[in-house]
């Protein structure tokens, strides 16, 4: 894409090159039609520059697939100029079109900064067409900070994120092992019931965002912003249902020394977790094969077995501090 982009940008200095002397703009050109394919590397079909003429208008350009050259040129009389915006189909430009006899012709401001892509083409409009008169609500940027939708949905991205960090790792007294989060995380049930809430939910996400007159690059960003926080908090959500629900407290189950720091539950028909202990072997080396050792779980009906930290890490934590 580097090579390709830098090709490009050869041709297109060649091609301004004579224009010395000129007022003219760098552009990128479409066809409605080549916008409404469904397969397209690119939003841009061809590239070249709007040349002011007085009272005409010079669209000068070659096509990125051939490199077959373009030349239009237009009474001002004759064209009229829409504002198209920026879609989620056309890529991260705002676009205009050029509708003349000739048919119509989508161009937008060749800007590498896609974030002044909106101000180089009103600028360009203007510079072209100064009788033109802009909608400024229209033409302006929008504000995320201005929509109570939008502003709701990042409340509720930071609200899942910081639920996610903090109630997994400073108030939560309850942890489920890496064996039963990476058995969550890869069964293929529980992976198809993802990827369909996250794709239902963003949908629905998308649609009320867009009934609240968010634009739609805005409020793709926002889903794809929503969606991994809403996915990050299910497990820590999950697992606050299921204590909710215990209809008992934590309990102490049976485990069985099978080596140092390993631990499988006596009666497997359980569906405990075996247990691995990497970081305390010193704490475990004092306990010998074979022999039995009670961690308590807190069990619910969502089948999550929760490792109860007040009642486990005592012993733990007595014997690191008597080693001091």
């Amino acid at each position: 894409m580097l090579w390709q982009n830098r090709q490009q940008k050869k041709l297109q200095d060649a091609l301004v090159k004579p224009l010395r002397g000129k007022r003219f703009w760098r552009i990128h050109l479409a066809r409605p039609s080549y916008h409404q394919r469904f397969w397209r590397f690119s939003p841009v079909e061809a590239t070249g520059a709007l040349i002011d003429e007085d009272d005409k208008i010079r669209f000068l350009g070659f096509r990125l697939s051939n490199k077959q050259s373009i030349d239009i040129v237009l009474n001002k009389s004759d064209v009229t100029i829409q504002w198209l915006g920026r879609q989620m189909s056309k890529g991260p430009f705002y676009w205009a079109e050029c509708v003349s006899p000739q048919g119509s012709l989508l161009f937008c401001a060749d800007n590498r900064n896609v974030l002044e892509s909106r101000s180089a083409l009103r600028d360009m409009l203007a510079g072209a067409f100064p009788a033109l008169e802009f909608d400024e609500e229209k033409t302006a940027d929008f504000a995320l900070e201005k929509s109570p939708r939008s502003v709701a949905t990042i409340v509720a991205f930071f609200g899942l994120f910081f639920f996610s960090m903090i109630d997994s790792f400073a108030i939560n007294r309850y942890e489920l092992t890496d064996a039963q989060i990476a058995s969550l995380i890869f069964s293929p049930p529980v992976m198809a019931a993802a990827l369909l809430a996250t794709g239902t939910l963003g949908f629905v996400t998308f649609q009320w965002l867009r009934r609240g007159s968010v634009p739609s690059m805005e409020s793709w960003g926002l889903v794809a912003l929503l969606m991994p926080a809403l996915l990050g908090a299910a497990l820590p959500g999950a697992k606050r249902v299921d204590q909710w629900l215990a209809g008992a407290p934590s309990q102490e189950y049976r485990y069985r020394i099978v080596a140092v720091a390993r631990l499988e539950p006596v009666d497997p028909a359980l569906g405990l977790p075996v247990m691995r202990f990497p970081r305390g072997k010193d704490y475990w080396q004092q306990f010998p094969v074979g022999s039995e050792y009670a961690i308590p779980f807190l069990h619910g009906p969502m089948g999550l077995w929760q490792l109860d930290h007040e009642l486990f890490d005592p012993p733990l934590r007595k014997f690191y501090e008597q080693k001091k």
